[in-house]
């Protein structure tokens, strides 16, 4: 057995960190849409909720004091 070591290249070194870092970056990203995709669904949902509300609220005042 040989403790000779086999020498990388700078360039190859880069070109792997550089696909490792893309391969996270990718990762990461899908998840994130993900969350911003529901997150945006949810405001969208309570802003139509708070709308509707507000709206039966108005038409139920004059009845809330009979």
């Amino acid at each position: 057995m040989s403790n000779k070591q086999e020498l990388i290249s700078v360039e190859k070194r880069y070109e792997d960190v550089k696909l490792s870092a893309e391969y996270t970056e990718s990762r990461i990203k899908y998840p994130k849409f993900v969350f911003e995709t529901i997150l945006d669904y949810v405001k969208e949902s309570v802003s139509i909720l708070h709308i509707h509300l507000n709206s039966h609220s108005a038409l139920l005042k004059p009845y809330l004091f009979l």
